[in-house]
């Protein structure tokens, strides 16, 4: 385990400062004046309450389950395996998209009409790239703050 994993106060600090905020900024949003409270869980003085567990996970827009044992939660390794295996599709569907591309350019280099295929061929590879980029990247948002990522 490393000490993310290990150490709440690692991880409230991790994720407030991914958050771009300060401790007093949380400590705001929270209800606190100040920066005490929030410097005191960051330094291990002090644990929260599962109320304000709850309210820094909302706040944070991390899950709790991770903030709490340095984790990821059931839902998120569930998530993981399906997301790889649909991104390996992708990857399948394009390879095979850019055998046929190939396959056809070379029939149309001894004459075959084969341009308007071959045109609808790159059309789909690049909206399968795009869509590749944006299913990695939501899911790149959902497991970053899970220390995990596709």
């Amino acid at each position: 385990m490393n000490d993310i994993e290990d150490n709440f106060a690692l991880r409230l600090r991790d994720a407030r400062s991914k958050a771009g905020l300060t401790q007093e900024q949380l400590g705001e949003k929270l209800g606190f004046k100040g920066n005490t409270a929030i410097y005191r869980f960051e330094a291990g003085v002090s644990s929260p309450s599962i109320k304000i567990l709850i309210e820094l996970a909302s706040v944070l827009d991390i899950d709790l389950h991770w903030l709490i044992t340095g984790k990821s939660s059931l839902a998120v390794k569930r998530l993981k395996p399906f997301a790889e295996a649909h991104l390996a599709q992708i990857a399948k569907q394009m390879q095979d998209l850019e055998a046929e591309r190939a396959d056809l350019q070379l029939k149309g280099s001894f004459g075959g009409m084969s341009v308007p295929r071959c045109d609808k061929i790159k059309d789909e590879l690049e909206n399968l790239r795009l869509y590749r980029q944006t299913v990695r990247q939501v899911l790149n948002e959902v497991l970053g703050p899970l220390g995990e990522s596709v």
